[in-house]
């Protein structure tokens, strides 16, 4: 499942800018980026936004706590 926002779903080794190290085996960064999520953050962000954002997080924590 991709989440909206990622930005480093991918990681620097598989960058384009580092191509010459496409082939390094870096399994701690490679789980790294594939379970991490950028959440939602601006400048302009409303109280309401961040509420969002955290009740959001808060409802997986809970959905995975059991």
């Amino acid at each position: 499942m991709r989440l909206s926002g990622e930005v480093y779903d991918l990681p620097l080794h598989h960058q384009p800018v580092f191509a010459e190290y496409r082939d390094a085996r870096l399994p701690v960064s490679e789980d790294v980026c594939a379970r991490q999520i950028c959440l939602p953050v601006h400048s302009d962000m409303t109280e309401d936004e961040t509420d969002q954002v955290i009740e959001a997080v808060s409802a997986v924590h809970r959905r995975l706590a059991g």
